[in-house]
């Protein structure tokens, strides 16, 4: 990704300048919603990429606590690709 387009990336409706290649339907909300709930809780969003072409990182920072967090054993985390999606 281009450094250009880092910068704009978490601003509201924006999307990368060849997303409509890939997906016509998109809004550019998705990476606005996430900043807006990372800094809700207190953490930070930030986007990485070595180039055009080369993949992106996404790094989410949360400050550390001190208080014990409980996290029930039965939460899970699910993932979906789009090919989950077309059925």
């Amino acid at each position: 990704m281009a450094p250009e387009a880092i910068k704009k990336l978490f601003q509201k409706f924006v999307r990368a300048d060849d997303a409509g290649k890939i997906n016509i339907t998109d809004t550019g909300l998705g990476l606005y919603v996430a900043k807006q709930i990372v800094e809700g809780l207190g953490g930070k969003i930030r986007a990485e990429s070595d180039g055009k072409d080369q993949g992106s990182r996404f790094i989410v920072e949360f400050p550390r606590s001190d208080k014990p967090v409980d996290i029930a054993a039965n939460h899970q985390i699910e993932a979906y690709t789009r090919k989950d999606l077309k059925k």
